[in-house]
């Protein structure tokens, strides 16, 4: 569409428009943050699983001297 425009505004049925467009570099600060938010993730996702664990048997030793 662009390369019609500008074809017509020059009167230049020849003009060709071509666009190269570069990625920037991804830069060491924020490969760093990505690996720290993985690092917190993680270290979240386990914290919670091994709360879980005493909650759990806790939960078993309450209903039982509930039962009886």
């Amino acid at each position: 569409m662009y390369e019609s425009i500008l074809k017509t505004a020059n009167d230049d049925k020849e003009f060709i428009f071509n666009v190269e467009t570069v990625p920037l570099a991804t830069m060491y600060v924020f490969k760093e943050r990505s690996g720290a938010g993985n690092a917190f993730d993680f270290t979240f996702m386990v914290a919670i699983g091994l709360a879980l664990i005493p909650t759990v048997m806790i939960s078993f030793i309450l209903k039982e001297r509930e039962e009886h």
